[in-house]
């Protein structure tokens, strides 16, 4: 599971659907794990996609199994990202995805824009 939104609400929704395979279960998290990418230099992946075949086999080795209490917890966790129902769902670290409104990133996207002439501004 990279560090985003993507794995983690992939893995919640993955680990209520799997709770018969209790212990079968394993689980690698790549937060701050290098990895050596196609030109022999390290790097840290977001996505488990990054990451070269050759160095997967090698991360294979710190996999854990997924705990008990992590069976009886994360699947709460994925029924509530279900309830709020949201667009825009962030990574805050860890496993904790936080769901946002849909206009969560509208100002940092108008920041970049440059400024309108000649024309009115749309109001936010």
């Amino acid at each position: 599971m990279g560090q985003n939104q993507h794995d983690v609400c992939g893995y919640y929704w993955f680990i209520q659907h799997f709770k018969e395979y209790q212990g079968r279960i394993q689980v690698i998290y790549l937060n701050n794990l290098p990895f050596i990418n196609e030109k022999g230099q390290l790097f840290y992946p977001s996505w488990i996609g990054e990451i070269q075949p050759k160095e997967l086999l090698k991360a294979k080795r710190l996999a854990r199994p997924v705990t008990m209490s992590e069976f009886e917890v994360d699947p709460d966790e994925w029924t509530k990202l279900c309830v709020e129902n949201s667009t825009v769902r962030i990574l805050e670290g860890g496993k904790k995805i936080v769901s946002r409104d849909e206009t969560f990133y509208d100002n940092e996207i108008l920041k970049t824009l440059p400024p309108m002439t000649g024309r009115r501004q749309p109001g936010y």
